[in-house]
Formats: structure tokens, sequence, C-alpha cells
């Protein structure tokens, strides 16, 4: 039977979550200016132009009208090659009537010298020939634009984060959809660190005495991985060998266990490496129990 807790007590944990609750949204404050700082200095070339972070993500919702234009572009010079070739196709058929009337034998038969057909068709093709007129050089103009936006495109898929926001941390196995928000995604890790924290507690609280737990701070998940029972560890390890049989659970949990406290100061991060699925199956399986 757990033990009831006097108002003092009660207010005091109460005082304590609201606190917690505003250092965490000024937190969330200091990290989004810091981010905001970083995007404006930090550079990276992009189509042999040096730009910001923040003239990259500016470029995020201009890239529709980038491509509308060059989709406008290839459209017109497709159109007007064609109707080009079309219209000198014209002209070479009426050549070819014209030599044919002017040089046929009585009996039907066309018996024509170079130099005759050249005197009639040169004349008619210098004053008729279409030609196409491209003062903006289109088809090279055409080319760059498509590399310029197929170099965007693979900035967005936001693979290597430091490209948009300075985090430095590369992804493996990724969701694509949930990664499309940076901002989200950070919060994301470190909230999925704290639940593999919190279920691990959970463990440890129904195992203990809730008088003699000496976990109740800290956010080391292997130190805490360590205090479970033999059996509940056992436990743990031959589910996760279900899923990766070649891995080591607590050197992968090492890892799990830098999310809590690293996302939350996500813009100090200087490069790390999550392979997001092996930390999903952990919580998975914390869950599960």
């Amino acid at each position: 039977m757990r033990r009831k807790i006097t108002k003092e007590e009660f207010k005091k944990k109460a005082d304590a979550s609201y606190t917690s609750i505003n250092d965490l949204i000024l937190r969330r404050k200091k990290i989004k200016a810091a981010i905001l700082n970083s995007n404006a200095v930090t550079k990276i070339n992009m189509h042999e132009k040096e730009m910001t972070i923040a003239e990259v993500i500016d470029l995020k919702g201009m890239i529709v009208y980038y491509k509308s234009l060059l989709n406008k572009m290839i459209t017109q010079r497709d159109i007007s090659v064609a109707k080009v070739n079309v219209n000198n196709s014209k002209v070479e058929a009426y050549i070819d009537k014209m030599v044919s009337d002017a040089y046929s034998n009585k009996d039907g038969k066309n018996i024509i010298k170079p130099e005759e057909y050249a005197a009639i068709a040169d004349p008619y093709r210098e004053r008729n020939e279409w030609v196409l007129v491209d003062p903006l050089g289109i088809t090279e103009k055409i080319e760059s634009l498509q590399n310029f936006i197929e170099e965007f495109e693979k900035l967005k898929t936001m693979r290597d984060k430091k490209l948009f926001y300075g985090l430095g941390v590369s992804v493996f196995n990724p969701d694509e959809d949930f990664m499309k928000d940076p901002e989200a995604f950070t919060i994301y890790l470190s909230l999925l660190g704290l639940s593999c924290e919190l279920y691990i507690k959970s463990l440890l609280y129904q195992e203990q005495e809730p008088e003699t737990v000496s976990w109740k701070s800290g956010h080391n998940l292997s130190e805490l991985f360590e205090k479970l029972t033999k059996s509940m560890q056992l436990k743990v390890q031959s589910d996760f060998a279900r899923y990766f049989p070649e891995l080591h659970f607590q050197e992968e949990l090492k890892k799990v266990d830098l999310f809590f406290r690293k996302f939350r100061y996500a813009y100090e991060l200087d490069g790390y490496s999550v392979n997001l699925y092996i930390a999903q199956v952990i919580l998975r399986i914390l869950k599960s129990l």
C-alpha cells in the first residue's frame, strides 16, 4: 500500500512540476533563437553560389515559382521548335515541287543536276526558311535551372540535418514525412529518449519498494537498466535479439541513452548519428513489458 503524501509534499511537487514546465518552455525559446542565429550565419554552397541556411530555408517557399518557370520555358521552347520544324518541312516540300515542275521531261522523269536544284532551292530557302530566335540561350538556361532545382531537392530530403539547421545530425532509416519538420524531429528524438527512461523507471518502481529507490533522478539508461532484475534484463535482451540478432542490446541502448540529454540542447550538437529504427524498437520492447 502506497504511503499518503502530506499537503506540503503535494505543494512541493506541484511547484516543481510548474517550474519544470516553464523551464522547458524557456529552453525551447532559447533553442529556437540559437537555431535562427545559426541559420543566419552558417553558409553552404549550392549551385556554385554561397548561401546562408536561412536563405535555403526561405527558398523552400520559392521553389514552386522556379518549377513553374522551368515548365513554362520547356513548353515554350518545345512549341517553338516544333513550329519551326513543321514550317521548314513545308518549305522543303514546296522547293521540291518547284524544282520538279521546272525540270521535268515530257515523259514525267526528273533529270536534275545539283546546280539546277540549288539555283531554285537556295534563293527560296533563304527568303522563307524558319529560324528559331533564341536571345536567352534557353536550352542552357533550362539545364541550369533544372540542376538548381535538383540540387535543392537533394537538400530538401534533409538526410544531412546540418544543411538545414546546423545540428550536424545524420539519420539512418528515417521516416521521410516525419523529418520534414526539423524542429519537431529533434523534439521527437528527445522525447523518445525520455520515454525509454520512464518505461525503465516504471519497471524499477514495480520491482522495488518506493521508499528504497535511488534512481529517481538521472537519465543514464544503461545504469538504470543494470538496476533491473536479471530476469527482466534477459527478457528485454531476448526480445531485442528477435529483431537484431547480430547486435548487442547494451551497446545500442547507450546510443539511445544520449537522446534526451543531447537533443534537449540540439543547437549545441556538432555531429551525431542516429539509427531511428533501432531506437524505436527499443522503445517498443520497453513499452510492451
